[in-house]
């Protein structure tokens, strides 16, 4: 039996976020070079599912109830824990949270939204911020 001393789960869910959808999912009259653009430009599709956490933390999504989005915030606390991916993840994990820490922030600063401020303010304490 093989023993995983150095097993980092957010490695596997760093990867589904910011890999690249199927072309099925995307817009056929998206260009490939918008596809691979950084999270916030103007893509119709999203390239990837954390452009679709991103247009839920922006408050695009105003149908979306707050529950779904605090979820988010959960999920982007838990990615972003440094002792979460391997040291070789770190440089890709440093840009996800370049990208992503400003709308957590603007979700932690809600007056409205209480469990999305808790659920974005927690994921910010978890990064380090």
């Amino acid at each position: 039996m093989v023993l995983f001393r150095f097993f980092f789960p957010a490695n596997v869910v760093l990867d589904a976020i910011t890999t690249l959808l199927p072309l099925e999912t995307q817009a056929s009259s998206v260009p490939g070079s918008a596809r691979e653009s950084e999270i916030g430009s103007p893509v119709t599709t999203p390239g990837r599912a954390v452009d679709t956490l991103a247009h839920l933390l922006r408050g695009h999504g105003t149908k979306v109830p707050e529950e779904v989005r605090a979820n988010a915030c959960i999920l982007l606390g838990q990615v972003g824990r440094e002792d979460g991916v391997g040291a070789e993840r770190l440089p890709e994990l440093i840009k996800l949270k370049a990208e992503l820490r400003p709308l957590l922030v603007s979700a932690a600063d809600s007056e409205k939204e209480l469990r999305l401020k808790t659920a974005a303010a927690g994921a910010l304490q978890r990064w380090g911020s």
